[in-house]
């Protein structure tokens, strides 16, 4: 089974656009709900405007799940970036 080019590049796009607006939304939803609700309520903004991107963009089934999976590695990536900050500051202030 071979991926297209074409799916990998729209899951990218989909990624930066889930990003973008998963950021927009975060503040409001954390005002409006409890930390586990938001969390969750955040993932699956970031999983439904990466498919809302894909099929935007090319508008077929492949392209709505190339979205998601996109969404997907946007909010795994932004977590893990997030889990690194916090362990190296944790260690800076550790250190002092």
């Amino acid at each position: 089974m071979s991926v297209e080019p074409k799916l990998i590049h729209l899951a990218i796009i989909a990624a930066v656009g889930a990003w973008g607006v998963t950021g927009c939304i975060k503040p409001v939803v954390k005002g409006f709900l409890r930390e586990a609700w938001a969390k969750a309520a955040v993932r699956l903004s970031a999983l439904i405007s990466g498919a809302a991107f894909g099929f935007a963009i090319d508008p077929s089934s492949e392209s709505a799940v190339a979205g998601v999976a996109g969404g997907a590695m946007s909010a795994t990536i932004v977590g893990a970036i997030k889990a690194v900050i916090k362990k190296k500051s944790q260690s800076a202030i550790e250190d002092e």
